[in-house]
């Protein structure tokens, strides 16, 4: 083989101690054109030849100054090939590794190879024979790149060649890191979510889909983050969409990551007070809240647009004054935060003032029908009722008093009612 030491046999004549000169027809192969005597070892050379290199040697031998017959006998130096080897592009799992690019020094179409594999995890064998093939990559879920090392050693006949190497990269398969859940009220300015992979490092891209548009957020988009929005929810029950994002990174997709958001409905808010509440009365209110998704979990009652909440309770009692029109807020508040005002006017009736004229003197047996209504309310109220006691038993539920007879038991003395 090329560049291997040659070791020719000694000559031997018969009968012996002949004298032996010979010649050599190619000196390529690293032999001198002649020479006398047993051959010494010589280091072949093929001179890079693509092909095996023939020397042809003629030895004659002579004894005594008789010359015996020629003898003619090859010496071939075959190539060592030089194999170089280009590694495939890195490849993501899944995806078809190709075979390795590669040139030899010779290209001779004998050359055989013989490959071992440091690492079958990558999806190739263990080894083979002939230029590996292509493969599938294998899953790698390591969160850094997997190699593995292939060495092929060629040969030419017997003539090995030193062996060559070339790397199988194979990506990681990205992981999207998990997004929690989040929910949000009606008419809020949402955050920008922000998405991201493992491993870290490198340009990873991202497309997202919506389930559910209605709460204000796109059908899909790309990038990262998920963009800020508006909460849509003009209904009374909870609304959800699921969001599912995808990635990639270094062109290798990641399994599709989903996360909830909820957009809670406000609640409505309403109350009643009661009615026909005179001045120094408490007036009592009565909570009418509603809520189709979770409950209401809170309530802040306002009067007159006061900066302090007369109360938390969710059915109070509070003594208005002055008398008159006022306005009583309710902001109602749901176990999601989410709030509702209502505002609704409540009057405090004035307190009448009682007043009437009549009356008289006389001898009993007396008979009064001059008493007569000088009640006075503020409007809009109005005197609706009256209950006269007379002083002497006599009562009336009529506006004016009507017809009152007096008496008086006494012998000595005046009575007065």
């Amino acid at each position: 083989c090329d560049q291997v030491m040659v070791n020719v046999s000694a000559f031997v004549s018969v009968p012996g101690g002949a004298t032996v000169g010979w010649t050599n027809s190619n000196t390529a192969i690293g032999l001198a054109a002649n020479g006398l005597g047993n051959i010494n070892p010589f280091t072949g050379t093929s001179g890079g030849s693509p092909t095996a290199v023939v020397g042809v040697v003629t030895a004659i031998p002579t004894l005594n100054g008789c010359v015996g017959p020629p003898i003619n006998f090859t010496i071939t130096i075959s190539p060592q090939p030089t194999l170089t080897l280009a590694s495939p592009p890195l490849t993501c799992p899944g995806q078809n590794v190709s075979a390795p690019s590669y040139t030899l020094n010779p290209n001779d179409p004998s050359t055989t190879f013989i490959w071992v594999n440091n690492n079958t995890a990558v999806g190739l064998g263990a080894g083979g024979t002939g230029i590996p093939p292509s493969f599938t990559a294998g899953a790698n879920a390591t969160l850094a790149n997997m190699s593995a090392v292939v060495t092929v050693t060629p040969a030419i006949g017997t003539c090995v060649g030193p062996p060559a190497n070339y790397t199988i990269t194979i990506y990681p398969t990205p992981v999207i890191n998990p997004i929690a859940d989040v929910e949000f009220c009606p008419n809020v300015n949402s955050p920008a979510i922000n998405f991201s992979v493992l491993p870290g490092g490198g340009n990873p891209s991202f497309t997202w889909l919506n389930s559910n548009p209605g709460i204000g957020l796109a059908a899909n988009g790309s990038g990262s983050p998920l963009p800020a929005f508006t909460t849509i929810n003009g209904g009374s029950t909870a609304q959800m969409s699921t969001i599912s994002i995808s990635a990639s990174l270094n062109g290798c997709p990641a399994l599709p990551v989903p996360f909830d958001i909820t957009v809670n409905p406000n609640p409505v808010a309403a109350f009643i007070a009661t009615d026909l509440v005179c001045l120094g009365s408490p007036m009592s209110f009565t909570d009418q809240s509603t809520v189709g998704t979770g409950f209401i979990a809170g309530w802040a009652w306002n009067l007159d647009g006061a900066g302090a909440s007369f109360s938390s309770a969710q059915n109070p009692q509070l003594v208005i004054q002055p008398a008159g029109t006022h306005s009583v807020t309710l902001t109602a508040t749901t176990d999601k935060g989410c709030t509702n005002t209502i505002t609704q006017p409540v009057y405090i009736n004035f307190i009448p003032v009682a007043a009437f004229t009549g009356g008289g003197q006389g001898c009993p047996i007396l008979t009064v029908n001059n008493f007569a209504d000088g009640s006075s309310v503020t409007a809009p109220a109005q005197v609706l009722s009256w209950s006269w006691n007379f002083g002497n038993g006599a009562t009336s539920t009529v506006q004016n008093g009507g017809l009152v007879t007096y008496g008086n038991p006494s012998p000595i003395q005046n009575a007065v009612y």
